[in-house]
């Protein structure tokens, strides 16, 4: 505005009442001056132009502008449910359809904030037919009518045709989604986007990013698949596509943890100096590693002057510090940022040894994807006598670091043979590694020749592993891996025909007389698959014991998403913020009496434990619409 309230209060509301007196009214310069007369302190003043507004708009019947009115004086308001109140008795005034009516009778006004009342109000205004929708539920949807009488919608969703639903719920559960998103495009010319995820994997991620906004690598996979845009099967080979097509692209950010999330950006990330420069003043870790990484994923990386090196070096040592003996993670991912972009500061003797004091990197490889993993094994393999350093820790190592250190360790011709006596070692006893069971199962072709256990000791090893029903992290996880081993045929045919008689005998018995462990249909297939290899098993179903298998358990559709999110939420959010702050307390001192330890102890197992539970439900329970 040109002028100022200083001693010019009559100009400005001079040109307010000549804007009012406009058709069609001016909203846009009426809501600037309304906002420019609240900041400059004149409260009470502001109140009663916006009432002398809302009279003016409630006259007209203009209830576009008068619901972008009361929106703006909402914001005002702290008592909020007599506002809503007063926005209900002042929409009914001024509009006179039956749906209008409806409408405003269906979003809460004087029971929710008015700012929730008026953007559900606008969402039921949007909602005609052919309106593209989204629920938490059903998914996607078309409105196909709205009942004004009723107060109802019908929406044909993808999983629930011609569903009816109340307003009031439709306000709060729906979400509106425009033409360019993927859902609606796919609507409209599915042949089009399965020849797009076909040909161009890279386009469909940028295409989600736009739709749904930032998502972590866990939770796209889980909406291409459930919205069938990506058969489950081919999910790996679509997501390798789509992340060799998008490392080029400086427009979208993908981080080196799966749980976090791919961003799209609206302008290409330039390292000038200007970039670096900024970079020095920055003190936020997060956001320091975020800048580190978008360098380090850049083409700029290999180009670095010396005031660049300089720079690097020293906000790489600033954010080290913070993440010393605090979170072992995050300083092995800045180490390995440091060798990557080929720092001579700080020092990588200094960084190694960091990581191998208390066996950080165990604790690091936790959280680190699998090839931050292998980079970090390769790292610590500089150093004298890392070998058996590195074995020494295997009973430790979750599965990604496992893998990446044993592929690191084959690629080493000297440390061949200690590794597979290390393997013989650890599998020979009464209780086993389930990591290193996973790992030698799935390898058993590059396994052969090595002195290792029988096939038939290692299966029943994993055997033991899928009946024991007090697992929980990460052997937990290995035993989900070594159930889907053994539904898998590719792998349990061969192996199970290589056994000898006798031993396809025991394995049967083991599996067949304990089906409760097992989900049913999983059951049923690998019984099936043990009498096609060896047909005289069948005899063996009449005189092996079994125990029934529990009773299905069935819940909406809605239940189980609902639980499903809580899973996920519990192990991409809390689980890891329980382990930050397990790692914070641990550096406090003394453990037998840090309470802050103790405590987050105590809560890790309280997380482990509901973890267990929910997926235990997760893999007994089904979802229905409760339709028959």
């Amino acid at each position: 505005m040109a002028e100022t309230l200083d001693g010019d209060l009559s100009k400005l509301e001079e040109r307010f009442l000549t804007d009012l007196e406009q058709r069609p009214v001016p909203i846009d310069k009426l809501l600037d001056t309304l906002q420019e007369l609240r900041t400059s302190g004149q409260q009470e003043l502001s109140e009663d132009w916006a009432q002398a507004m809302q009279e003016a708009l409630v006259e007209l019947g203009d209830t576009d502008a008068l619901r972008r009115l009361l929106a703006v004086w909402a914001v005002w308001r702290a008592d909020g449910r007599g506002f809503g109140a007063f926005c209900h008795d002042v929409l009914k005034k001024a509009g006179k359809t039956r749906l209008w009516t409806a409408c405003i009778a269906s979003v809460g006004f004087g029971e929710i904030a008015p700012s929730e009342s008026l953007r559900r109000l606008d969402l039921l205004l949007s909602c005609s037919p052919g309106t593209f929708c989204l629920d938490k539920t059903w998914g996607f949807g078309v409105v196909k009518r709205v009942d004004d009488f009723y107060k109802r919608m019908v929406v044909d969703f993808t999983l629930k045709p011609n569903h009816a639903m109340a307003l009031a719920y439709a306000a709060e559960a729906l979400s509106l989604v425009g033409d360019d998103h993927l859902l609606a495009r796919r609507h409209r010319d599915p042949a089009a986007i399965e020849r797009l995820t076909r040909d161009d994997p890279g386009e469909v991620v940028r295409l989600v990013l736009r739709s749904f906004g930032p998502l972590s690598a866990a939770r796209l996979e889980t909406l291409l698949t459930e919205h069938k845009i990506v058969v489950p099967d081919d999910w790996k080979r679509f997501w390798d596509a789509a992340r060799k097509a998008l490392r080029s692209d400086p427009l979208v950010d993908i981080p080196a943890k799966r749980t976090e999330p791919l961003t799209l950006r609206s302008a290409a990330v330039t390292h000038d100096r200007a970039w670096f420069e900024a970079l020095r003043g920055e003190r936020d870790t997060a956001v320091l590693m975020r800048q580190l990484q978008s360098l380090d994923a850049s083409a700029d990386a290999g180009t670095l002057d010396a005031a660049a090196r300089e720079a690097l070096s020293d906000r790489l040592a600033f954010a080290l510090k913070g993440a010393f003996n605090t979170d072992a993670a995050l300083y092995a991912r800045l180490a390995l940022l440091t060798r990557r972009l080929q720092l001579t500061e700080p020092p990588a003797a200094d960084l190694r040894a960091h990581l191998w004091d208390e066996e950080r990197f165990v604790r690091a490889g936790e959280s680190l994807p699998a090839r931050d993993c292998g980079q970090m094994a390769a790292m610590l393999l500089e150093d004298e006598g890392a070998v058996e350093r590195l074995l020494a820790a295997v009973p430790r190592m979750n599965l990604n670091l496992l893998s990446e250190t044993f592929a690191a360790l084959l690629a080493l011709p000297a440390a061949r043979e200690v590794l597979q006596a290390r393997c013989r070692e650890l599998l020979v006893g009464v209780a086993v590694s389930p990591v290193l069971l996973v790992w030698t199962l799935r390898n058993l072709p590059a396994v052969a020749g090595w002195p290792l256990p029988s096939l038939y000791e290692l299966m029943a090893h994993a055997i033991a592993v899928i009946e024991d029903r007090t697992l929980s992290g990460e052997t937990l996880r290995m035993q989900h891996h070594l159930h889907a081993l053994f539904e898998s045929a590719k792998w349990f045919e061969p192996a199970f025909e290589s056994l000898s008689g006798i031993q396809r005998q025991a394995i049967f018995d083991r599996i067949y007389g304990n089906a409760p462990v097992w989900e049913p249909s999983a059951h049923r297939a690998l019984v099936a698959r043990m009498i096609k290899g060896d047909p005289d098993l069948a005899g063996r179903k009449r005189n092996t014991a079994t125990v029934a298998a529990p009773a299905g358990r069935w819940t909406s559709w809605r239940s189980l998403r609902e639980r499903q999110e809580q899973l996920t939420r519990l192990i991409e959010v809390d689980l890891p913020r329980n382990s930050q702050d397990i790692a914070a307390a641990r550096s406090h001192g003394d453990l037998r009496e840090n309470f802050e330890y103790q405590a987050a102890k105590q809560q890790q197992t309280i997380l482990l434990q509901r973890r267990e539970e929910w997926e235990r439900d997760l893999h007994q329970v089904r979802g229905t619409g409760f339709a028959d």
